[in-house]
């Protein structure tokens, strides 16, 4: 028996200009207003140097009777020169949405492509 017996849909993001941040919004990746228990994010790619994948969810704080926004940074991936091929998985509940971001470390040239599930 599969663990999903469906299909997990995903967003996919491509970062082509390595030497400059990007920031991207997955919006699609989830069933709307579906309990969520996982995000996936998978990276590949190649850099000359070094960079970082970040991602994150804006969530809504009540204090003293009044909701804010608030943004939660999830995780931080190290990439370093070289072929890139990672696979991340971690605990979700909050958000139909994600927020990646791509910080170059001494990136100016490869590629990378950012793959994003809610499930």
């Amino acid at each position: 028996m599969e663990l999903y017996p469906h299909k997990i849909p995903f967003a996919e993001f491509k970062v082509s200009d390595v030497s400059q941040p990007q920031s991207f919004v997955d919006s699609v990746s989830s069933t709307k207003g579906s309990s969520h228990l996982v995000i996936l994010l998978k990276i590949t790619g190649e850099l000359d140097d070094s960079a970082e994948v970040s991602y994150g969810v804006y969530t809504f704080e009540k204090k003293k009777g009044k909701e804010t926004l608030r943004f939660e940074m999830l995780s931080t991936q190290k990439l370093s020169k070289g072929k890139i091929n990672i696979d991340v998985r971690n605990d979700f509940y909050s958000s139909d949405t994600v927020h990646v971001f791509f910080t170059p470390k001494g990136s100016k040239k490869g590629w990378l492509k950012i793959r994003t599930s809610i499930g």
